[in-house]
């Protein structure tokens, strides 16, 4: 399924980003940067897997914009929604996790952001270089909707992601299970399916095999 959005997308960068990433000997903190990219049509895919569950991914700014994106994405309510971001660390309090939890409030999916760990890494050199204290390197949080009359903590309902400096990357293990719901005149829809994080496990190669391979330059950052 497929919804085209006509527009384009226009990304501002300010000076307190720019040394917040540690990219001022790249770029002057004195000017505002544009970034222009002309897009044709905007497209918000929607997959179905295993009959009653669906998916969808957003990127970045479209997990806080209500138009054009979330409001599409509420209409068609998915079960999971995926965010890929340029972003810091994914903390439940940032920005990510606040909006995340509108998506798990309304219309009830379970939602993962997920950003990339050299930005951390940039941040936390940015941090230590002002003797601040550096930032967890949680590269993903994961947030689902808690049912009415749960007894869950309030934590329950999210779960942050943390990727240590000697992993390169996490393998997560959900699980479904069914989320009958009731129309105002008593109805029961049970058809309809809810996941939740169950566990993770990281995964890190060698650095012998990563010098083989020569996968340094995506480890490292080097060639």
């Amino acid at each position: 399924m497929r919804q085209l959005i006509p527009g384009a997308s226009i990304i501002v960068g300010d000076g307190q980003q720019i040394e917040s990433y540690g990219l001022q000997d790249e770029l002057s903190t004195k000017c505002v940067w544009w970034e222009y990219l002309e897009i044709g049509h905007r497209i918000i895919h929607m997959d179905v897997f295993r009959n009653r569950s669906a998916l969808t991914a957003v990127i970045c700014e479209d997990l806080a914009r209500v138009d054009p994106a979330l409001s599409l994405i509420r209409s068609l309510e998915p079960n999971l929604v995926f965010a890929l971001l340029m972003d810091g660390p994914q903390l439940a309090f940032r920005w990510p996790g606040s909006y995340a939890a509108s998506l798990t409030d309304d219309p009830g999916s379970s939602v993962l952001t997920i950003t990339c760990a050299a930005l951390i890494d940039r941040s936390n050199a940015s941090r230590k270089a002002a003797g601040l204290k550096r930032g967890p390197r949680s590269i993903a949080l994961w947030r689902h909707h808690l049912r009415v009359g749960s007894a869950a903590p309030p934590n329950q309902g999210r779960h942050q992601l943390t990727l240590l400096p000697n992993q390169q990357a996490l393998v997560l293990q959900l699980d479904s299970k069914p989320a009958p719901e009731m129309t105002v005149d008593g109805r029961a829809n049970s058809d309809t399916t809810a996941w939740y994080y169950r566990s993770e496990e990281a995964i890190a190669i060698p650095r012998k095999e990563i010098k083989r391979e020569g996968w340094n330059w995506i480890v490292d950052g080097v060639k």
